[in-house]
Parts: C-alpha cells; sequence; structure tokens
C-alpha cells in the first residue's frame, strides 16, 4: 500500500525510533561521548520526534540544520507548543494564530525537505469529548495547510464506548492519526484513521511513566499488535519514550531486532545494547533505510 512518497521509494513500512536524542544520561549507555548526539542517533535509528518543540517554539534554524545534517530517508515527527494545546486549548485565538504561524515557518525547512512526516497534536489530561469543536477546527486547518498530524488523547472520555465512533470519525474527517500509545492512562489500543499509525510507547510506570524499562514479552506483545498493523496495510512509525537511564534506545533496538528491522547503513557497534539484525533482513515488516552518508555536526 503506497501511503508515502517514502513508501513509495522503498522505505521501510515500520520505523522504530525514540522521543528526543538530548539526553546526557545516554552518554556512556548508548553515545559515545556527549557531543554531537544527533549524528551518533541518526546512525543507530531512522526517525526521531523532536519533543523541545512543546515547551517552545524552535528556531528555524535548528530546523534547517536538522534537516542538512539528517541522513536519507531520515523522517522526524514534531511536538505542537503547549501554547497551542494547553494554554489557548486550540481555540482560535490572535495569540494562538501569531504562535501556529510562527510554530510552522520554524518547521518549515523540514517540510520543504520531505523531512517531516508528522506534527503530534497531544491533548492535555483536562482536554475531553466535549472540546471536540476547537480540536476538529484546529486539525482541518493543519490539513488545509498540508501539515500531516497525528492526534494524541489523554482524557478517557474520547475513548469512552460512547464516544469513541464518533472520535475516529472526527480524526478520519480532519486527517488526522489516531496516536497508539503505551501509557497508564489509556488502553493501548490500536485504532488507525488515515493510513499511518504513531505508537508512542511511554511506559507503565504509574509514578513516573517514562522511569520504565520494557521486559522482552512486553515488546513481543507490541511486535504482534505491529504486526497487525502492517498486515492491515498501515505504515507504522514506533518511538519510545522512557527516556531515563538509556531504556528508550535500548528498547527501541530490541523492538527492531524483534521485528526483523535493520539498522541504517554504517551503525556502530552497539555493545551492551545488544547486536543487530542482519543487514540483509527482509521480512513484513519491509526493508530499511537506503545507505546513507555520515553528516557530521549537530544542533
Amino acid at each position: 500500500m503506497e501511503t508515502t512518497a517514502e513508501t513509495r521509494r522503498g522505505a521501510p513500512r515500520v520505523r522504530v525510533g525514540c522521543c528526543g536524542w538530548s539526553y546526557p544520561e545516554w552518554a556512556g549507555p548508548f553515545y559515545r561521548s556527549s557531543e554531537r548526539m544527533f549524528t551518533q542517533y541518526a546512525r543507530v535509528f531512522d526517525t526521531a520526534e523532536i519533543d523541545s518543540s512543546f515547551y517552545r517554539i524552535p528556531e528555524r534554524k535548528t530546523m534547517e540544520g536538522l534537516a542538512r545534517q539528517a541522513p536519507r530517508d531520515f523522517l522526524f515527527t514534531v511536538k505542537l507548543p503547549q501554547a497551542l494545546t494547553h494554554e489557548a486549548r486550540l481555540r482560535d485565538t490572535p495569540g494562538a494564530r501569531t504562535a501556529l504561524d510562527a510554530y510552522l515557518h520554524a518547521i518549515e525547512p523540514l517540510r520543504s525537505s520531505h523531512r517531516l512526516r508528522l506534527v503530534l497534536v497531544q491533548l492535555p489530561p483536562s482536554f475531553g469529548f466535549e472540546e471536540r469543536g476547537p480540536l476538529e477546527r484546529f486539525l482541518r486547518e493543519l490539513r488545509d495547510r498540508g501539515v500531516p498530524s497525528a492526534t494524541e488523547f489523554r482524557h478517557a472520555s474520547w475513548v469512552a464506548p460512547e464516544h469513541l465512533p464518533d472520535s475516529l470519525t472526527l480524526l478520519r474527517g480532519a486527517g488526522s492519526s489516531y496516536t497508539i500509545v503505551d501509557e497508564p492512562l489509556l488502553p493501548p489500543d490500536t485504532h488507525t484513521t488515515n493510513g499511518t499509525a504513531y505508537v508512542r510507547l511511554h511506559g507503565r510506570n504509574p509514578a513516573l511513566w517514562y522511569d520504565y524499562e520494557y521486559s522482552p514479552s512486553e515488546l513481543a506483545a507490541w511486535k504482534g499488535k505491529v504486526a497487525g498493523l502492517v498486515r492491515d496495510g498501515e505504515e507504522v512509525i514506533v518511538v519510545f519514550n522512557n527516556h531515563p537511564h538509556g531504556n528508550a534506545p535500548r528498547n527501541a533496538i530490541a523492538f527492531r531486532e524483534l521485528i526483523g528491522g535493520r539498522a541504517p547503513a554504517g551503525s556502530p557497534d552497539l555493545g551492551s545494547f545488544g547486536p543487530e539484525a542482519d543487514p540483509a533482513a527482509r521480512n513484513a515488516y519491509g526493508a530499511g533505510p537506503s545507505p546513507a552518508p555520515d553528516r557530521e555536526g549537530s544542533p
């Protein structure tokens, strides 16, 4: 199924990566040093979620640098700023419109270079189904401006039996992906709405979600879920958000190996993170990324 230009060029049907890459505690367990973290990250993974944009609108020159330095076939997802989701609550106010315009201007280098896969609209936990009007308007505006999106619900009302069909219809009508989650708040249901399944694995620690390491049996369960999505013709992006102690890259590498994926050409020896899958491996999950030259420097 040709879901994206990237798929048509032979890129993988399943991408696996992490939410962010600039974590000092990854130096040692994952990175060889704390320098040029993105360069090191992109030698191992073919996708990443930019989540620092949640706290502040990124500088356009930073996005230009990422677009320039990322290997061929590398894709980003970028989180929407909390100024829009949590403060303005997606309402069309003058301040929110200024913020949205500034944000889209900042990430334009990723979009114009075909590095942007989608924008993540993560709703606050208090944003319930009764606020579906602002959400639908906002998602349709993103669609009309040529910006693909995924929506992450945090309030249980969206997936309650009486509201779930309408929630999924809203996302389909606005062309937004349902974000599949593994977390303490909502069930890990694999709903799909537009041909791309965005999966965020936060962790299962009720006290601190992200401070969690997935077990082999838990990863095996997700292998089954992802296989089902692929059989249904979905493009799948899986990102691990359990970043403390280097758990995210450790679990992401293990999961990619589990599904028979392959690392980018020229990936380094990963030491204690375990062996990589055979670079020639192929299965129902699709081929890996094309070889890419090393790019030095990192913003």
